[in-house]
C-alpha cells in the first residue's frame, strides 16, 4: 500500500499534471503578486487579457454595487480587441458596464461570485424577485429562462446568465473557495445603498478596516487583483481615492511593514470622518497634519480645498486645490469628475454649475461640451445645449458625439435639407462606430416629412450596419408594416429576434402583424413571448384577452 500511494504521489508532480488545489498566495496573509489599481473598471478586462493564455476558466470574485456584464455583439467584441489597451477620456464599445462579457465570451472567466453591499441580502423573501429585476431591466439578450433560473441557496442566489454560473452574495455569505481566484473591487462598492435601487447612495456605507479584515477571513486564493476607483466617471467621491491605494497596500503588504503608510491612512481616515460630521475645524486640523507627512502629494491638498469649502475659506479652497492638481495631474480635471458625480446622484443645478466651471477652466474640451449638451436637454434647455453640441463640434472634428448631437438639432429645423444633418451622421458613424446607428434616427426624421424611399433607405442602411441590429430591424419591420408591406415586415422582424431573442417591442409587432392577417395561431404565440417579457405591458393583455380562444393559420 505505501508503494502505491509513493507512485500516485509522484505522478501528480510529473512536468504537466495541474494540482486540483489552489496555488496562488492567500489573501490577507501572504503578499499578492499581481495587484493593480485602476480608475476606470473597464480597464480590469485589458489588465486580464494581458496574461492570457496564462488566464483561461478562471472565478471571478467581483465586489461591486454593478454586475458589468451587459451584453455586446459579435461586431461589438471584434472591434473592442482593436482599440487601444487604455482607450481615451471618451465613449467606447468597452465601458464599465460591460467588460465583463468579453472576459467570459473569450472562455478567460467561468464563474462569478457577483458580492454586493452587505445589508442587501437581508431583506427576506422579496429579494429574489429584486434580483431578478435587475438582471430584466439592465442586461440586454438574457433569455427569460436564465433570469428564472435564479434560486436561493442558503444565503446566497444562483443562476446562469450566458451560460456562465452566477452567485450574488453578500461578504459574510461569501463561501470558501478551494480553488484560485481573480479578485475584483469597485470603490463603488461602499457608496451604494443597494445594487438595485442605484439612486439611494450615502458618504461612506462601511468602514474600509473592517471590510479588509473580514475579507482575509475569506482565505481566498488570489491569481491577480483589479481595483476600480472609478472617480472620474463619478461613481466615487474623490476624496476617497486614497481608499484604492490602500487596498492595494494590504494586498501587497499584509502585515502593514509600511508604517508611514498607515500612519498617512489613519490621519486621512479622521480628517474624513470629521469632514462627513461637519466638524471642519477638526478636519482642517488633520489634514494639515497628512500634508506635514507627505507635502508632495495631491490628495492631501484635495482634501484640505473640500474641507475649507465647509469653513467658508474660499482663498484657501482656491489654493489648495491648485497644489493639489499642481501635485498630481490626475487633480486637474477633478471639476468635471464633481460635475458627474452631482449628475449622477441627481444634484442637477449642482452638476450643471460645475461643468460650467470646469469648461470655464477647460474651454476646448469637447467631452465635456458634449456632456453638459445633453444635462441641459434633460433640464428642458434646448437651445443652450444646441449651442455647447456646436461648440463640440467646432472644438474637435474628429468627435463621433458631437458630429451626431449636431445631427439631432438639425433633424429638428423646420425645412432644413436632409444632406445636411445626414452628412452630420454619417460622420459621426465614421468617427464613432460603437453608437446606436444614425440612420434609425434619419428614417425617422423621413417618414415624419412623407418621403418613404428615402426613410426606407435609410432603415435598410441602419439594419445592416448595426452595431444596434435588433433596434434597427425592428425599426425596419415597423416601418414596412406600416407601408403594407407585411412579408418583408416579417422578415425583419424575425432578423431583430435573430440578434435578440429577447426583444418584446419585435415580438409584439410580429403579432400584431400575424393578427391583421387573420392568423390567430402564430398572432397568439408572439404576442405571449411579448406578455412573458414584458410583463408590465397591459396593451400587450389587453390584444391577447381579444383574441379568439381557436384559430387557424391562413393560406399563403
Amino acid at each position: 500500500m505505501r508503494k502505491i500511494v509513493i507512485i500516485v504521489f509522484l505522478i501528480l508532480m510529473l512536468p504537466g499534471c495541474e494540482s486540483a488545489g489552489p496555488q496562488a498566495p492567500v489573501l490577507g496573509v501572504e503578499p499578492l503578486k499581481n495587484v493593480q489599481v485602476v480608475d476606470n473598471h473597464k480597464q480590469s478586462y485589458k489588465l486580464w487579457q494581458r496574461h492570457q493564455p496564462a488566464l483561461k476558466n478562471e472565478i471571478l470574485v467581483h465586489i461591486d454595487t454593478h454586475l458589468d456584464l451587459n451584453w455586446l455583439s459579435p461586431k461589438d467584441l471584434a472591434m473592442i480587441e482593436q482599440e487601444t489597451p487604455f482607450g481615451s477620456k471618451r465613449n467606447e464599445i468597452l465601458t464599465r458596464d460591460n467588460f465583463i462579457y468579453p472576459a467570459i465570451n473569450s472562455g478567460l472567466i467561468k464563474r462569478i461570485y457577483w458580492v454586493v453591499p452587505d445589508k442587501e441580502m437581508s431583506r427576506g423573501a422579496g429579494m429574489l424577485n429584486k434580483i431578478k429585476e435587475v438582471l430584466n431591466n439592465h442586461q440586454r439578450q438574457i433569455d427569460l429562462d436564465d433570469i428564472n433560473s435564479f434560486e436561493k441557496y442558503g444565503g446566497t442566489y444562483q443562476g446562469k446568465l450566458y451560460q456562465t454560473k452566477i452567485i450574488i452574495c453578500n461578504l459574510h455569505n461569501l463561501p470558501s473557495l478551494d480553488q484560485d481566484v481573480l479578485f475584483d473591487l469597485d470603490l463603488d462598492y461602499f457608496t451604494f445603498r443597494s445594487f438595485y435601487y442605484t439612486e439611494g447612495r450615502s458618504p461612506l456605507l462601511a468602514d474600509l478596516t473592517t471590510f479588509l479584515e473580514k475579507l482575509a477571513g475569506k482565505k481566498l486564493h488570489v491569481k491577480m487583483a483589479t481595483i476600480a476607483t472609478s472617480i472620474s466617471g463619478g461613481y466615487t467621491p474623490a476624496i476617497y481615492r486614497f481608499w484604492g491605494a490602500a487596498v492595494h497596500q494590504y494586498l501587497t503588504d499584509p502585515m502593514k511593514n509600511d508604517k508611514i503608510f498607515w500612519q498617512l491612512f489613519r490621519l486621512r481616515s479622521d480628517a474624513l470622518a470629521a469632514y462627513n460630521n461637519k466638524d471642519y475645524g477638526k478636519a482642517k486640523e488633520y489634514a494639515l497634519e497628512a500634508i506635514k507627512k507627505n507635502p508632495g502629494g495631491g490628495l492631501d491638498y484635495y482634501l484640505l480645498s473640500k474641507i475649507a469649502q465647509g469653513l467658508g475659506e474660499e482663498k484657501t479652497a482656491r489654493a489648495a486645490r491648485q497644489k493639489s492638481s499642481l501635485n498630481d495631474p490626475f487633480y486637474s480635471d477633478i471639476l468635471l469628475y464633481e460635475a458627474r458625480l452631482a449628475e449622477n446622484r441627481e444634484r442637477i443645478e449642482e452638476a450643471e454649475q460645475l461643468y460650467l466651471a470646469y469648461l470655464k477652466k477647460v474651454p476646448e474640451d469637447p467631452t465635456a461640451m458634449v456632456e453638459l449638451a445633453n444635462l441641459l436637454i434633460a433640464t428642458g434647455k434646448a437651445q443652450e445645449a444646441e449651442e455647447y453640441a456646436k461648440l463640440a463640434w467646432q472644438a474637435d472634428e474628429n468627435y463621433g458625439a458631437a458630429h451626431s448631437l449636431v445631427g439631432e438639432f438639425l433633424l429638428t429645423k423646420p425645412g432644413i435639407d436632409p444632406n445636411i444633418p445626414f452628412t452630420a451622421f454619417q460622420r459621426a458613424r465614421k468617427l464613432s462606430p460603437e453608437y446606436l446607428n444614425f440612420n434609425s434616427t434619419l428614417g425617422d426624421f423621413y417618414v415624419e416629412r412623407g418621403q418613404m424611399n428615402l426613410a426606407e433607405k435609410a432603415y435598410i442602411k441602419a439594419a445592416e450596419k448595426g452595431p444596434g441590429y435588433d433596434l434597427a430591424y425592428n425599426n425596419l419591420g415597423f416601418f414596412y408594416a406600416n407601408a403594407g408591406s407585411n412579408r418583408q415586415a416579417e422578415k425583419a422582424f424575425l432578423k431583430a429576434l435573430e440578434f435578440n431573442p429577447e426583444h418584446g417591442e419585435a415580438c409584439f409587432n410580429l403579432g400584431q402583424l400575424y393578427l391583421n392577417e387573420d392568423n390567430v395561431v402564430q398572432a397568439r404565440y408572439w404576442l405571449e413571448r411579448a406578455g412573458r417579457i414584458l410583463p408590465a405591458n397591459p396593451i400587450i393583455q389587453d390584444v391577447l384577452n381579444g383574441l379568439p380562444l381557436t384559430g387557424a393559420n391562413r393560406e399563403r
